[in-house]
């Protein structure tokens, strides 16, 4: 039990470590500012860290297992996700970004890792 929780926080730093660099590009498209590596890594975290929770208490209630129920919690993991942007990355001058920017550098960043998995579908199957 303990080894399979390890194994989650280590893959989340592993994932963060990566998102960080896509949620700062799309914070300075969003909001015309880089926000620092620590601070987006630290939303990118936090949000995997939700999201892996929100995902085992669907399971162990049995209403991930639904449609509905993993529609539910894709939206939630993406608002809560949104939020903690929202709130963590900090403009120099003007303090956090708010829940609307929030909301757009989620869907930006949604936007990147949708168009790498793409990319990374065709090289693969290129070179089956």
């Amino acid at each position: 039990m303990a080894g399979t929780w390890l194994m989650q926080l280590g893959s989340s730093v592993a994932v963060s470590l990566f998102t960080a660099k896509i949620v700062q590009f799309a914070t300075n498209k969003v909001a015309g500012f880089n926000p620092s590596y620590a601070s987006a890594f630290l939303a990118s975290f936090l949000t995997l860290v939700i999201a892996t929770l929100l995902g085992g208490l669907g399971a162990i209630s049995g209403l991930g297992r639904s449609p509905l129920g993993m529609v539910l919690g894709l939206l939630a993991t993406f608002l809560i996700g949104a939020a903690l942007y929202g709130w963590l990355l900090r403009h120099p001058a003007s303090g956090p970004i708010g829940m609307r920017k929030g909301v757009l550098v989620s869907l930006v960043q949604l936007g990147v890792v949708v168009v790498l998995l793409v990319v990374l579908m065709i090289i693969f199957t290129a070179f089956k």
